[in-house]
């Protein structure tokens, strides 16, 4: 029997909390654990780019690393205005995040999770 030289593994999540768990984490991987705004490595949180109040989606790429200051700070505002304003506004990061956003546009098969639905029993 010949075999493979290179062998991939798959891993599994054991619940649906362990894959939400995991998803975060890849974002947050992505992002290099800096904040996609102004680069901080401190209290890296996630921070959805177009505010689900203001119809923004929890697909993958509507969600940036981002330190807790920074997701504070924007909080509901439309995010290129809120940015832009900002000390620490670089061009290089804009077209990072408006970068990340266009992969949505590109790719059907992206992650989403959908609110929770607590259950009455």
């Amino acid at each position: 029997m010949v075999l493979p030289k290179v062998i991939s593994l798959i891993f599994i999540p054991a619940s649906a909390s362990e894959a939400k768990r995991m998803w975060k984490e890849s974002i947050k991987n992505d992002w290099k654990h800096k904040c996609a705004y102004c680069g901080s490595e401190h209290e890296i949180t996630l921070d959805h780019i177009v505010p689900k109040a203001k119809g923004g989606t929890s697909h993958t790429t509507n969600i940036v690393a981002c330190c807790r200051s920074c997701n504070a700070s924007k909080a509901y505002e439309d995010w290129i205005i809120w940015y832009i304003q900002q000390p620490f506004f670089t061009e290089e990061r804009r077209e990072a995040i408006e970068k990340w956003m266009e992969k949505g546009l590109l790719n059907n098969n992206l992650v989403a999770y959908p609110p929770r639905k607590n259950v009455v029993y």
